[in-house]
């Protein structure tokens, strides 16, 4: 008897995976399941190589800053291995964000991700978004294009 093959997501449906069970499930084992241990990648935070490296700098401090965030999907586009992801999330910030304790204000951030997708793994990628923005609005400064107040409970 034969072994299943398993199936390899093509690299859009990597995308749409990748967003709704990581970001608005909050499953981390998605990490693994579709992050290549060898996989690199830029975030507004930093060089992050492999899903441990991701999952301890990217994930984790989000989820603890914004437990309730939600995000929604703008825009995907897909070629060959690369997928571009245009994105909106809102998110109140009831944790800890880098140095920055929990301050009650909720905000609406847009930005874009690409992803390098190689035989259902994500091998790379890099997320762009107004960090400097949103930590100015969570501390207390004005909204801006990219960062929008929002009320508490509000949805997208």
């Amino acid at each position: 008897m034969k072994p299943k093959k398993k199936r390899v997501l093509a690299p859009k449906a990597i995308a749409r995976r990748w967003f709704d069970q990581l970001w608005n499930r909050k499953n981390p084992a998605v990490i693994a399941e579709l992050m290549s241990p060898s996989a690199a990648g830029r975030t507004e935070g930093g060089e992050i190589r492999g899903p441990a490296e991701f999952r301890s700098k990217v994930f984790e401090p989000l989820t603890r800053a914004f437990p309730a965030f939600r995000m929604k999907l703008d825009g995907l586009f897909a070629e060959g291995e690369n997928v571009a992801i245009r994105w909106t999330f809102i998110a109140t910030h009831d944790g800890p964000f880098g140095d920055l304790a929990a301050t009650g204000r909720t905000a609406i951030c847009s930005g874009m991700t690409w992803l390098k997708c190689r035989n259902g793994k994500i091998v790379g990628g890099s997320d762009h978004y107004n960090l400097h923005g949103l930590v100015g609005y969570l501390s207390g400064g004005p909204a801006s294009a990219t960062v929008r107040a929002a009320k508490r409970g509000a949805r997208l």
